[in-house]
């Protein structure tokens, strides 16, 4: 179990609140100060992982984490060279729906490479 910690904006004092999720990186702050941590929980990827997209068969590595209204939408960093980042990466938004495990055993992290 992974918990979350947020500022509640707009809370007469400050307070923080604790949720279940098991995505450290971006939690949303709904009106009010209601922490919304059932999105994140519901991501298949995380992270610092590997992905593949089939619309594009593209593969890249998951920097960020983003949802909006239940719509879960990856930050990836896209080789220039696909199966090696040396030469430097794109930036691309991928919706869930397209991505899936990459296989590309070639391409590792490029925080490691």
């Amino acid at each position: 179990m992974v918990f979350c910690q947020a500022a509640v904006s707009g809370a007469p004092t400050p307070s923080l609140i604790l949720a279940e999720c098991s995505i450290l990186h971006t939690i949303d702050l709904k009106p009010g100060g209601i922490v919304s941590p059932m999105v994140h929980s519901m991501a298949q990827f995380h992270i610092g992982q590997l992905v593949h997209n089939r619309n594009t068969k593209e593969d890249g590595f998951v920097s960020h984490v983003f949802a909006d209204e239940g719509i879960i939408t990856y930050e990836v960093w896209v080789p220039k060279d696909s199966n090696s980042w040396g030469a430097g990466h794109w930036i691309s938004h991928w919706l869930e729906s397209v991505v899936q495990p990459s296989s590309n055993r070639h391409l590792g992290s490029p925080l490691t490479n």
